[in-house]
């Protein structure tokens, strides 16, 4: 059972996810999805409104967070921790980032 709280941030994430993915992204059925972060808030809303329109959906994640992100439907799950994923090139179509610099490696400040 969820908080009040967390019942109420469902919509925003929802709401945040679509609009990055179709409505800025142009996100159509049968292209691909990068999700960084697919088991996070963002993200797994991301994976679950892909994956219900016919997208192809990769994901990265770790952990725990790799069978969730493959059980809400991401065709490709991958362990950010030991895959170098960005040596595979330009593979999607629109790429949601949600975890920004610290992806990169980048200092966080």
């Amino acid at each position: 059972m969820l908080s009040l709280e967390a019942a109420a941030a469902v919509p925003l994430v929802i709401l945040t996810a679509g609009t990055a993915l179709f409505d800025l992204g142009g996100l159509e059925p049968g292209g691909t999805v990068l999700v960084h972060a697919g088991a996070g808030g963002v993200g797994t809303m991301a994976v679950q409104l892909a994956h219900h329109r016919g997208v192809k959906v990769v994901a990265t994640a770790s952990g725990d967070g790799i069978e969730l992100a493959r059980s809400l439907g991401a065709d490709e799950v991958i362990d950010h921790r030991n895959k170098d994923f960005a040596a595979r090139g330009r593979f999607a179509d629109v790429v949601l980032d949600t975890v920004g610099e610290r992806l990169w490696g980048a200092p966080t400040g």
